[in-house]
């Protein structure tokens, strides 16, 4: 049977999940299972959702530990020691309660995609990298955003952190892998809502928003946001 969505499309959040699983101890996707949910699915949206149900099962199975060490020296792959710098993942979109001043809590959804996201000013180079979105003082700053992509449904960031003193705490636990959570703060600027039985909840998905800085967290509301 033939896929009908976008091969280049099917690559790459077939790539992202293989990402994901390796970064959590998941066992990978099989080939033939990967391209059942692709034929399965009606769009490159759904083909997503699909993924992320079953990286949500497979967590039960034996041997899936959750932020896992993505080397043999315990940090992420993509950490450089000497420039201080790592690259994260800092949005999937996943749905999530969120409280908004004009709306109160909310079930919302990110869409991650280039129509979406304005990105000029995480891409500037100027974008801060905070300690728990604390923005309440300048010790909070723990380095700036290098650079930002947008690829298959999620955010991508390369982070450079302070060689100051008091950042170096915070810049070894995400070098040895124990600090992995990432979260970004941003502000929407519109919605497209729609009522989900499953749920029984509307869903506020975010059509049009700006991410305008990325927190290193304990633990992001995110599940698949973290250091790569």
């Amino acid at each position: 049977m033939t896929i009908l969505l976008p091969i280049s499309g099917v690559r790459a959040l077939l790539a992202e999940d293989y990402d994901a699983r390796r970064a959590a101890g998941m066992p990978l996707l099989q080939f033939e299972e990967a391209g059942r949910l692709a034929r399965s699915s009606a769009s490159l949206r759904d083909l997503d959702a699909q993924l992320r149900t079953r990286r949500v099962m497979d967590h039960s199975a034996p041997g899936a530990v959750r932020f896992v060490p993505s080397n043999p020296a315990g940090g992420p792959l993509t950490i450089d020691l000497a420039a201080c710098t790592v690259e994260v993942i800092w949005s999937t979109g996943a749905l999530s309660r969120n409280f908004v001043q004009s709306l109160g809590w909310i079930m919302e959804e990110l869409d991650v995609t280039p129509a979406a996201v304005r990105m000029a000013w995480l891409s500037s180079g100027r974008a801060p990298v905070l300690d728990s979105h604390r923005r309440g003082g300048a010790a909070h700053v723990l380095g700036r955003v290098l650079s930002a992509r947008l690829s298959g449904g999620r955010g991508y960031d390369t982070l450079q952190f302070s060689t100051a003193a008091d950042v170096d705490s915070v810049w070894q636990r995400v070098a040895d892998g124990t600090l992995r959570g990432i979260s970004a703060g941003y502000r929407v600027h519109r919605y497209d809502t729609r009522f989900d039985p499953t749920i029984g909840e509307t869903i506020h998905r975010a059509v049009d928003w700006e991410p305008y800085e990325i927190s290193v967290v304990p633990v992001p509301v995110d599940s698949e946001a973290m250091t790569r």
